[in-house]
């Protein structure tokens, strides 16, 4: 009797730790624990003196996104949004910001993408220095400009040519 007691009870015991440790595939205790895929790219989409408008990949297993801005390496923002864009506001102008931005689930936080974004000045011209990431906005910008320059050069090139000076 008193074996039959005893083997009962560690069988119960063995398959109660058995439920603990090994979750049922699919379950959220699972989900939770897998950390959410990384956020791929950021894209600009508008800058002004005062603000800077981003789009960011969406990241598998993210229930929302962590933002940070960094003005150098103090932290000036964080905030947590459920889409795949963010405005960022009460920002300095003419000021080179880094905005990293992970994929939260709840319970851990995926992999940052970076990118430094410049806020326009007080005219409201956005500097396009080497480490300034180019969203859509200023890669717009950045291709009108060379596509002017480039019929300004051909008017000279053929207006020389016209002159016999060539090139």
């Amino acid at each position: 009797m008193k074996k039959i007691m005893l083997r009962t009870l560690i069988t119960t015991a063995l398959l109660a730790a058995m439920f603990v440790i090994m979750p049922v595939s699919g379950s959220s205790v699972e989900a939770a624990v897998k950390k959410p895929a990384p956020v791929k790219k950021i894209e600009t989409m508008k800058v002004t003196k005062n603000s800077i408008q981003i789009q960011y990949s969406k990241a598998k297993r993210a229930k929302e996104y962590q933002i940070t801005v960094f003005n150098g390496k103090e932290k000036v923002k964080s905030m947590k949004s459920k889409k795949t864009t963010c405005t960022v506001k009460g920002l300095k102008p003419n000021v080179q910001y880094t905005i990293r931005v992970c994929g939260y689930n709840g319970k851990t936080s995926g992999k940052k993408a970076s990118a430094k974004i410049y806020t326009a000045n007080q005219e409201g011209v956005v500097s396009i220095g080497r480490s300034t990431a180019r969203g859509k906005v200023l890669e717009r910008e950045y291709k009108a400009w060379r596509a002017h320059v480039i019929k300004e050069a051909e008017k000279i090139y053929v207006k020389n040519q016209q002159n016999g000076r060539g090139f």
